[in-house]
């Protein structure tokens, strides 16, 4: 890493937004705990080390309920968001 990450969060009645920044030249797995949400519900927007593809988004259990791991990401930002219909 080179340099802090930086997070940003918001919620509103119909969305809730989570970006977070990856300095240059640096790449990071991110681990978004959702409990007990649908991970289709959420829509993911990164760049991938290199910049090619798309970044890979598991969803895992654990006693807390459901984890998504979003990653590798590359450099800027990454955009996850749940949107209530």
């Amino acid at each position: 890493m080179r340099g802090p990450l930086k997070v940003a969060v918001h919620r509103s009645p119909d969305a809730h937004t989570t970006r977070v920044t990856v300095p240059p030249s640096s790449r990071a797995v991110l681990e978004m705990e959702i409990g007990d949400a649908d991970p289709a519900e959420y829509r993911v927007t990164a760049k991938t080390p290199g910049g090619q593809g798309r970044a890979q988004v598991t969803p895992l259990t654990d006693l807390t309920g459901t984890v998504l791991r979003i990653g590798p990401v590359g450099s800027g930002t990454t955009k996850v968001e749940r949107t209530r219909s």
